[in-house]
């Protein structure tokens, strides 16, 4: 069987040049922006990240103070105050107080020992303290 290259539609023939470099300018665009989105996406979890890892330092730090608690004198949704055992070596407990204003936007803040206060947390959207009360030991 012979077939006459003159019967051939143009849909059973291979691509052209000029085809082929549309497609791969094409596809080229696509990846770009591809990549674009990529690079962005990744900044943005960077930087959520780096919030996210900080906040849970400053709920690291404020539950290890809290669990060495003897006693409080301050418990509101926003502040705290209680004592923990000598850190100083003075043979008296310490005070450590933690609040935030309730305007977001401020800071949570940190005092020893009645000290000045000391940022340990910018930028604070939402915190609330709720206590849940039970006395360990005693006699």
């Amino acid at each position: 069987m012979h077939i006459n290259p003159r019967h051939y539609r143009r849909s059973d023939r291979a691509f052209t040049l000029l085809e082929v470099m549309i497609s791969t300018v094409i596809i080229a665009m696509i990846m770009i922006a591809m990549t674009s989105v990529m690079m962005l996406a990744t900044r943005t979890l960077a930087s959520s990240g780096g919030d996210v890892a900080l906040a849970a330092d400053v709920i690291d730090e404020i539950s290890t103070d809290l669990n060495l608690a003897e006693s409080f004198s301050e418990r509101t949704s926003t502040a705290v105050t209680f004592s923990v055992p000598d850190r100083n070596g003075d043979g008296q407990p310490e005070t450590i107080r933690y609040s935030w204003s309730a305007t977001p936007g401020d800071s949570i803040m940190r005092a020893y020992n009645g000290g000045a206060e000391v940022a340990i947390a910018d930028d604070v959207r939402h915190f609330s303290l709720d206590y849940i009360l039970q006395t360990i030991g005693g006699g």
